[in-house]
């Protein structure tokens, strides 16, 4: 008589919140880096020494991301300016990823808000 065990194993990703959040850190970290024979070292000393390579584990990027809130033809970026924040349903129904959409989009980029409200009235052909 003998015994026989199974054992599986499998990768299992984390929760997307936490892992979000992680990257969040890291970007908000991130290094602007200059690529030097083969080696990346910081181009502005921060709490780094410029002399000293950057750690793998840091977020490291080449160049500064364009400015999103101006039009850009070039990168296809259209710019914030005329767009809507986005509140899709009524006032008191706003999530509060809506909520947060105008700070993102206007005044996140140095733009003021305008509020308009809007009545739209159309026939059901409703009978009573």
């Amino acid at each position: 008589s003998g015994s026989c065990s199974i054992q599986t194993c499998w990768d299992q990703l984390g929760a997307f919140d936490i892992i979000g959040e992680a990257l969040r850190k890291r970007y908000e970290t991130a290094v602007l880096v200059d690529y030097i024979n083969g080696n990346l070292f910081p181009s502005e000393v921060k709490s780094k020494d410029a002399s000293e390579p950057v750690d793998k584990s840091d977020l490291a990027f080449l160049e500064l991301s364009p400015n999103y809130c101006q039009l850009n033809s070039t990168i296809g970026a259209v710019g914030t300016l005329g767009r809507e924040c986005l509140r899709g349903r009524g006032v008191d129904e706003v999530s509060e990823w809506e909520a947060r959409s105008c700070k993102r989009l206007c005044t996140s980029c140095g733009l003021g808000v305008k509020r308009t409200k809007v009545v739209v009235s159309s026939s059901c052909n409703c009978k009573f």
